[in-house]
């Protein structure tokens, strides 16, 4: 027969591997988020760059020939 106690360690158990899970998945958000704002940051600075050198971003300059 399972006894109350036994059905209580079983859902601490569990939410303890959720609460893990939960905190795994934050941090890879996390990581991606920061991922995804240093490519934008490049991406902003390379156009910039090109910006400044008064010609096209290399994408937009064969269509403009």
């Amino acid at each position: 027969m399972v006894s109350r106690q036994h059905i209580l360690l079983d859902t601490s158990v569990i939410n303890n591997v959720q609460a893990k899970e939960a905190d795994h998945k934050l941090k890879m958000v996390g990581f991606l988020e920061e991922l995804i704002k240093n490519e934008n940051k490049l991406y902003i600075s390379e156009f910039t760059h090109y910006e400044l050198l008064g010609s096209a971003a290399p994408q937009k300059q064969n269509e403009i020939q």
